[in-house]
């Protein structure tokens, strides 16, 4: 969905832009989990079985990430990338472009 947003908009718009980025930022940080248990698994097991299992995981997760971004999308914003400091660039990319005001937002 590609929309523009005025100022009121843009601030109403935020709280729950950072809460889909939230579940995107975990999605994405369980995704980073699977692949380390299944670096390990690699390197501690021989287990063709256990790997098999926990490609599957790694392919659901990767699944739900992309469909949290793509929620995330649909409230209007473009992921450039899912770092930490996204959230920082929204809000500083929203009040250049939208004279929004608002608290920084840290996400630990």
């Amino acid at each position: 969905m590609f929309s523009f947003f005025t100022t009121n908009e843009a601030n109403l718009a935020l709280p729950d832009v950072i809460k889909k980025f939230e579940n995107a930022l975990a999605k994405r940080n369980d995704i980073s989990k699977l692949e380390k248990e299944m670096q390990m698994s690699l390197s501690t097991t021989n287990s063709f079985e256990e790997y098999v299992n926990l490609k599957q995981n790694l392919n659901s997760a990767m699944t739900k990430f992309y469909e949290s971004v793509e929620i995330l999308e649909n409230t209007g914003v473009v992921v450039k990338s899912i770092e930490q400091d996204y959230l920082t660039f929204l809000q500083r990319d929203l009040m250049k472009k939208f004279g929004c005001a608002g608290n920084m937002v840290k996400l630990k």
